[in-house]
């Protein structure tokens, strides 16, 4: 039966972000991560929403439903964070760190234990700040990675049916995929680095200032001046890239068949420099995970006598794939 994986996907990554957050997973009925979940769709939608008030500010000062919308949110966020935050401090150990919310507690604590200036910068809000920093940041952007990811294996089935040889060679069906098995499984590396070349979810990386007056390629940039990159444009530029707008995994592969990152600079799925986006570690461990145990059991497929899923994305918070469904079907061995 064709499914859509959309609500699925989101829920087994918003249950891993739980995890590294507050150190235990959800059912999937339990009713607090149902809310946590309905707060995060919100939350996208408020964001998306709300880029008018980035251009006019002053519109926040208005009584229009959307700044309701925004306090709205921002209540039912602080209202579950203190929550989490109270019932973690009450069993603190610091000894056992379970998770991030007793890290930043911890050194809450070491701040105020040693007098440090650092402790005016820490308070509550900041840490509030920081966990749901994780939800909004890491949880659609991976969810709607690991979509382009199955939209693209359907796509182009030489592909998967490569991804999956190479996992029968390596893993034996029974053994679930570990971060150990990465280097074993270049193709496998290879494709989740050229979906996000390709998909590029955030076309536009998140804007800059420069800090001193610069020139680059013969343009004066003052400083001050807010800069954006265009991700799109350098993923999909054809001077670095041969037949940019397909998925071409063996473009990461050498001769050797060894996984190769691009050297070029056209590649900044996470950005780059000191503002690298702070997730890139565990988004490519998710995703390499992910993707991995499921290849190695199912194979993804076209629904009988439906026309192939658009491959144009639709814009929101992120570049989201039109909707579309699969047959998900029980691997078999692969000669």
């Amino acid at each position: 039966m064709p499914v859509d994986l959309q609500n699925d996907v989101t829920l087994a990554f918003l249950n891993v972000i739980c995890a590294a957050v507050f150190g235990s997973r959800y059912d999937l009925d339990d009713p607090e991560f149902k809310a946590l979940s309905e707060l995060n769709a919100k939350f996208s939608r408020v964001i998306l929403n709300g880029q008018k008030l980035q251009i006019i500010p002053w519109l926040k000062y208005l009584p229009i439903g959307l700044m309701k919308e925004v306090h709205e949110c921002t209540t039912l966020r602080d209202r579950f964070c203190i929550k989490q935050i109270k019932e973690h401090r009450e069993t603190f150990d610091g000894e056992n760190i379970r998770d991030l919310t007793d890290a930043l507690i911890k050194v809450m604590k070491d701040a105020e234990d040693e007098g440090s200036d650092v402790k005016k910068l820490l308070s509550d809000k900041h840490m509030i700040l920081t966990l749901m920093d994780l939800f909004l940041a890491g949880l659609d952007t991976t969810s709607t990675t690991l979509r382009w990811a199955i939209l693209y294996f359907v796509t182009y089935p030489e592909v998967q049916a490569r991804l999956q040889r190479e996992l029968d060679d390596v893993l034996e069906r029974d053994r679930f995929p570990s971060l150990q098995d990465r280097m074993s499984l270049p193709f496998v590396r290879a494709a989740i680095t050229e979906t996000l070349r390709l998909a590029t979810i955030t076309p536009f990386l998140t804007p800059h200032k420069t800090t001193v007056d610069t020139k680059l390629q013969g343009y004066d940039i003052p400083k001050d001046t807010t800069v954006t990159i265009n991700a799109w444009a350098l993923h999909h530029n054809p001077q670095a890239w041969e037949k940019p707008f397909e998925f071409n995994p063996s473009r990461f592969i050498n001769s050797d068949g060894e996984f190769v990152y691009p050297e070029n600079r056209c590649f900044l799925p996470f950005g780059c420099g000191p503002r690298v986006c702070l997730g890139e570690s565990l988004a490519k461990t998710e995703l390499f995970l992910f993707l991995a145990r499921l290849l190695q059991q199912f194979t993804f497929k076209y629904p009988p006598d439906s026309p192939p899923p658009s491959l144009e994305p639709q814009h929101g918070v992120v570049s989201y794939p039109m909707p579309f469904k699969v047959c998900i079907c029980k691997k078999e061995k692969i000669s």
